[in-house]
């Protein structure tokens, strides 16, 4: 009972936070406000496509990109998919880290204390569409995939290809699996070579990851969290 209490909670907590911080609906009009962050990295996605150069506030990585570009084909749906892979990633982070603690005597309620103490957290990439929970399902989904080491070089790929964050992982896994090393270089090299040369071309995609590179750089100067606010909240922060 203490369980379907703790699940209902999270149900409604998850729903709400759709509705009025993702969605933006107004209750009274019945109106969807733009996803403002999510349409501007794709906007951002376009440029770089169309230019071939990086703004300097901007630091996906060349697969991100050219994954964005391919959800443009689908216009204004490309949002709602976006939505329900958040959603999905949500709730496997949460089952993931019942695995990776162990069962506990009542799931839900873990999974509840996990979502309020990670609560702002969860809140703002679920108001921005960022994709945060999702590199973060995948970097779990890594973790539990170790004793499959193309699996898991798979999955480590796809978190990195979404934030770069996620590389810090490889040496854990390569701690607890060496064999996971040619599937993640392999996953990377698809990711970081394969992808770009298919969504800008060979040549462009060589620009494209240099501008990356000298954008990338651009983030280590003492005054970019101050200059950039959004940048405050980054993981690269909080590890710096």
């Amino acid at each position: 009972r203490v369980d379907s209490w703790c699940f209902g909670a999270l149900a409604v907590l998850l729903i709400w936070t759709l509705v009025e911080g993702t969605l933006e609906l107004d209750l009274r009009t019945g109106r969807i406000g733009r996803l403002d962050d999510f349409a501007e990295a794709m906007d951002l996605a376009r440029q770089v496509a169309e230019t071939g150069a990086y703004p300097t506030h901007f630091t996906y990585a060349p697969p991100a990109v050219a994954l964005r570009l391919g959800l443009a084909v689908l216009g204004t749906g490309a949002g709602l998919l976006w939505i329900a892979a958040m959603i999905a990633a949500f709730v496997g982070t949460l089952w993931a880290v019942n695995r990776l603690v162990g069962e506990p005597p009542w799931p839900g309620a873990r999974a509840l204390l996990t979502t309020f103490a990670c609560g702002y957290a969860v809140q703002w990439d679920f108001r921005s569409v960022n994709g945060n929970l999702i590199w973060v399902a995948l970097a779990l989904a890594a973790i539990l995939a170790v004793g499959h080491p193309w699996r898991a070089g798979a999955l480590l790929a796809a978190a990195v290809s979404l934030k770069v964050y996620a590389i810090v992982l490889l040496p854990w896994l390569l701690w607890r699996r060496p064999a996971v090393a040619v599937p993640a270089f392999v996953g990377l090299l698809v990711a970081f070579v394969g992808v770009p040369a298919v969504a800008f071309g060979p040549v462009d995609a060589v620009a494209v990851t240099r501008s990356w590179f000298a954008a990338s750089a651009a983030t280590s100067a003492a005054d970019f969290p101050l200059t950039y606010h959004g940048y405050s909240t980054s993981v690269h922060t909080a590890l710096v």
